[in-house]
Order: structure tokens, then sequence, then C-alpha cells
């Protein structure tokens, strides 16, 4: 092999989406610092380099190299940044290197370990079927491939994902799979079903003595019980579980055990009731530092407002919700916060303010 130059950088650099630093080229190129440095300046003065901080970026045209020595660099750049660990970076390099078992085994662990949702995306690309893991965690990909999908608002392939899970989940993990399955249920108002996950995953969770998960679990079926028309099985369930959370639930769970309650007056009509429940939770839900469930929470306000016909706070929570949801990639939620208000202006006979709600919900 010849001996590496400004070109070998350049081919690294636009092997990344950040700058490549000094010491991992020359990790790489097996060459000093001192060499990398004086061969990139070389690069920048022929144009196919550029410095940006600590490190180098590629501009224009890659050079021209052949398939299998870019694949080569890519796997000794993957192996260098391998030893500090799986992450996205190094699970792409290993697949434009050719070694697939290996990348997708590295995008696993970066997935799972940090919640990486672009590392599970490629993944699962690379291996449908997820072979190259143990059946956990693949379960583990299909459940955070779940919830992307669920936040994007493509609900059946948030469903299939969620069942994909189930089947492969145990202990605690499986209880969790569950109840994210009867929620995506519920979504899809397949109320029967969701209210059988929900009984499913609190037997699970109570035989665990994992009753902080089995008093969430209920309080979502005392949700569905209500919507199938069984009131007092519902308020029973629905107070079992709130007082199950009251006494082992976090703060997280106690707050979507209310949620649930509020959902419950919203579904019977009783909108006032509803609104204020909804009200109390949207002003706590920041202090959860998870901003997908205080959008989703904004966005439920904002939807019992607009029903109480209050529309203009009703449009203010729908865009602090869509702010948040946007930022966070979560879609689904600025729609339902806009079609909530569609569902008030209709209630309310407000005809324009429907019509603009709808714009906004497209």
């Amino acid at each position: 092999m010849t001996e590496p130059g400004f070109r070998d950088i350049a081919l690294l650099a636009n092997l990344l989406d950040r700058p490549l630093r000094v010491e991992e080229a020359a990790a790489v190129l097996n060459l000093s610092p001192q060499d990398i440095l004086a061969l990139a300046g070389r690069g920048v003065a022929e144009g196919v380099l550029a410095a940006d901080g600590a490190g180098y970026v590629a501009t224009g045209e890659a050079p021209e190299a052949d398939a299998p020595y870019i694949a080569y660099l890519a796997g000794a750049l993957a192996d260098t940044l391998g030893e500090k660990g799986a992450s996205f970076e190094v699970g792409r390099l290993l697949a434009a290197a050719g070694r697939t078992d290996e990348a997708v085994s590295a995008l696993v662990d970066a997935a799972t370990s940090n919640r990486d949702e672009s590392a599970a995306v490629l993944a699962y690309e690379l291996d449908p079927d997820l072979s190259a893991v143990d059946r956990l965690q693949a379960g583990r990909i299909h459940l955070i491939l779940s919830v992307r999908a669920r936040n994007q608002g493509d609900s059946d392939e948030a469903d299939e994902r969620a069942r994909d899970a189930v089947r492969r989940l145990e202990g605690t993990e499986l209880i969790d799979a569950v109840g994210f399955a009867a929620a995506i249920a519920s979504d899809l108002q397949e109320s029967q079903r969701a209210e059988a996950l929900t009984a499913l995953g609190a037997g699970l969770a109570t035989s665990l003595e994992r009753y902080d998960k089995a008093g969430s679990l209920l309080t979502l079926q005392g949700r569905e019980l209500a919507r199938l028309g069984f009131a007092e099985e519902a308020d029973a369930v629905l107070s079992k579980g709130v007082a199950t959370l009251e006494s082992h639930g976090d703060r997280g769970q106690r707050f979507r055990g209310k949620m649930n309650a509020g959902w419950v007056a919203f579904d019977r009509g009783i909108l006032r009731d509803a609104e204020i429940a909804f009200d109390n939770l949207a002003d706590r839900a920041s202090d959860l530092n998870e901003p997908v469930t205080e959008a989703s929470q904004l966005a439920y306000h904002s939807r019992a407002l607009a029903m109480v016909g209050r529309i203009n706070e009703a449009v203010a929570r729908r865009n602090e919700a869509r702010a948040i949801a946007d930022e966070q990639g979560a879609y689904a939620i600025s729609f339902l916060a806009a079609l909530g208000e569609v569902e008030g202006a209709l209630t309310w006979l407000r005809g324009d303010d429907s019509l603009q709600a709808a714009q906004a919900a497209m």
C-alpha cells in the first residue's frame, strides 16, 4: 500500500458527519499527529479539506478511490471510534465497511443504552429480523421503534412493532411493552383489545410485585372500560389504580394516572371536570422533564379548552404543544392538538376558527 496522503484524510473526513479529529486520522493511518497536520495542510491548499475546530471536514467532491479501499477505511475508522463504545456513528461506519452483523450489534447497543432512535432505525433497516442480536435485544429495538412510530403518527407501524416487542421481552420489560401496546390499541379505538392488554399487564405486574406499574395499567384499564360503557367497573378500577399509584408510583406514574382520570371525564362529556384536570396537569408537565409527555398534556388541555368554548386559550395551549412536539419530532401530537381545536370550534359553531384549525392540522 502506498504511503497515506492528504486524499486519505479527505476520504476519512468524508465518512463522518462531523469534523475528523487529528488523533482519529493518526490512529487509522498509523501516522503521528504531526504528519496528519502536515498532510491536512496540503489538503486544505488543494481544496479537499477545511479546518473546523479541532479537526477537518471534507470539502467539494470526495477524491476518487476504489470501493474496497473506502470500505477498508470505514472499517478502520469504526474500530478506532469503537474503542470508546458503541454509537450510531460506529454502526454506520461498520455498515459502510460491509460488516453488517457487527454494525447491527453496535447499533443495537447504542440504541438500547442511549435510547438512540436513529441507531434503532438503521439496525432494523440493515437486518429486519434482527438476527444478529438476541431475542431480548431485538424486543427492545422493536419497542423503541414502536415509540418512534407512535410519536410520528404511524399507529399501524407502532402497533406492529409493539406486538413484536411483546413477543420477545420478559419481566418488567414485558410489562412496559404490554402497556405500550395497550396505549396504541387505545389510539386505534380498539378499546376491547386495549382493555384486555391492560388487564394482562396489570396481572403480570402484580405477580412481579411491581405495584407501580400495576397502578398505571389499572388507570388505563379504567379509561378503556369507561369507553366500553362499563361505568361502575371503570370507576372501581380507576380508583384502585389511582390509590395504588399514590402508595407505590413515582411522580411521572401518578401524573399519567391522573391524566387517564381526566380522559374518563372527557370521554363521558364532563368537559369542565376534564378541563380542570388537564389544566392542573399541563401546568405540572414541565417538571417531569419528559418533553413528549409535556406536549401531549398541553395538547389534551387545548382540546378540553376548545370543547368548553375557550378557543383563544385553546390556541395558546396548542401553540405551546406544537412547539415542543415539533422540536421532538412528535408530529402526531401537533396534529391532535389542532384536531381538538377543530372539534371545539365546530361544537361552538365558529366556522372561521374551525377552518383555521383544520389548516393548521394539515
